[in-house]
Parts: structure tokens; C-alpha cells; sequence
């Protein structure tokens, strides 16, 4: 796994979950979990052929009846499977014309040196998740990054002063009298914690 590699391919993910990213990557390879980023991206155009694959034209029909994608997607579909008999060989991969690689939410991996668990188990420390492991899907090495929170910000205790006088004047009566109770805690706190240095 190359590190500078790997980052550079998540980078097609929405810039918001970056930072989760960056760090899941960082983590399994000091770690020495090491996997590629086999697919992040994928246009509509991608996700429709992927319908198509491994499926006969009865198959994409109930995939359609079960609401797992829109009528124009299951056409679309067949127009592939028409187009392209090969692909009834290859493996079925996706059930829905909605994924979340669409959205830059979602990366396919393959472990290297390790199991998916084991990433797996890095992941979640940053809200990544494996949602469509085990049945009725199987996609196994399929990680999403929709419930990664923002970047965690630490400000230090003048920042969180400042900001905290700045709010206090646009505030109201009532969320004054509350913003001057968290500015005296936050001097309490920051003279005690330079006494402590001194």
C-alpha cells in the first residue's frame, strides 16, 4: 500500500470527510493494515453498466420490482445487457442506480495484508462504516463515509473567549445571561490552568 497513493485516490471523496479519510488510511498503515482503493467515484453511466453485469433481463426487472432502482435505470440496464452479452459471465456487484460513490461517499477496497474486519475496526473510530457487509448484499469490501461528522475543531480557551464575547454581543437578553455564565467557567478554567503552569 502506498500511503501518498492511497490519500490521492480517497481525495475523490467529498472534501468534508477528507480528514477521516486521510487519518483511516494513516492509522491502517501504521498499523500495517495495508489495502488499495479500488474504486471511489463512479459516474451514472458506471453504476447502470454495473446493474447490467451479471444479470439477464429478468433479473434486472426484479431488482426494479423491488424498488431497488428507477424505472429509467432498469431500461437503461437493458439496453446494456443488449449491448454487451459478455456480461451476463461477470459477477452481479450492485442492487441500486442510488449509491453513495455516485455522491463521492463511498470507496471499494481490497485488503492487502489483513482481513476487512481489521479495517474495518479503524474505520469506525472515524464514522466509517461497512453497511452493506453480510446478507442480503455481500459487498464485503465496500466502506461509506455518510456518517462521518465533521472535522473535530480545538480552539484554545482565549479563541473560545473571543468568539464567546463576539456571540454575546449579537445575542438576546436571555442568551446573554447564558453566554456570561460559559465565559466565566472558561476564565476560571484558563486562570487555573495558568497557575498550574506557573
Amino acid at each position: 500500500m502506498n500511503l501518498e497513493n492511497t490519500i490521492a485516490k480517497l481525495h475523490e471523496l467529498q472534501p468534508h470527510v477528507w480528514w477521516a479519510a486521510e487519518r483511516w488510511a494513516k492509522q491502517c498503515h501504521e498499523e500495517n493494515l495495508h489495502f488499495d482503493v479500488r474504486e471511489v467515484h463512479r459516474t451514472q453511466e458506471r453504476q447502470l453498466s454495473l446493474i447490467a453485469q451479471g444479470r439477464k433481463i429478468t433479473d434486472v426487472w426484479d431488482v426494479f420490482n423491488r424498488g431497488w432502482i428507477s424505472y429509467k435505470s432498469a431500461k437503461e440496464a437493458i439496453k446494456i445487457i443488449k449491448e454487451n452479452p459478455s456480461f451476463l459471465s461477470l459477477p452481479v456487484v450492485t442492487w441500486t442506480d442510488q449509491s453513495f460513490h455516485g455522491r463521492r461517499l463511498a470507496c471499494d477496497i481490497l485488503p492487502i495484508n489483513c482481513s476487512v474486519e481489521d479495517i474495518e475496526r479503524v474505520g469506525s473510530i472515524y464514522g466509517i462504516t461497512r453497511p452493506l457487509a453480510g446478507a442480503p448484499y455481500y459487498d464485503e469490501n465496500h466502506f461509506q463515509f455518510d456518517e462521518v461528522g465533521s472535522f473535530p475543531i480545538i480552539l484554545r480557551a482565549e479563541d473560545k473567549l473571543r468568539a464567546l464575547q463576539r456571540r454575546l454581543q449579537r445575542s438576546s437578553d436571555a442568551g446573554k445571561q447564558i453566554i456570561l455564565r460559559v465565559i466565566k467557567r472558561l476564565q476560571k478554567r484558563n486562570i487555573e490552568a495558568t497557575d498550574d503552569v506557573v
